[in-house]
């Protein structure tokens, strides 16, 4: 059965589908670390430092979306304890 061609044509289709979908996964976890980083990166330069609660804080969300709106908060902060995530 292995070496007919429809299962080889239904296992390749499987296998691209399953690459696609970890570089998929890849990106995206790439864009969240850079998102992390940067966030983390902007608040320090600014506050000099920032507590260790925050940054775990930071380094727990998955979502670029919150990460991205804390981005923008920055600019607008009093202290890095303001910031919301």
């Amino acid at each position: 059965m292995k070496e007919s061609s429809v299962y080889r044509a239904i296992f390749e289709e499987g296998e691209e589908k399953g690459i696609a979908k970890g570089i998929a996964t890849g990106k995206a976890e790439g864009e969240i670390a850079g998102l992390r980083l940067s966030l983390i990166t902007i608040l320090e330069q600014k506050f000099a430092s920032i507590p260790p609660s925050l940054e775990a804080k930071i380094r727990e969300s998955s979502d670029p979306a919150i990460l991205q709106s804390a981005i923008r908060q920055v600019f607008s902060l009093a202290s890095p304890e303001a910031l919301v995530l």
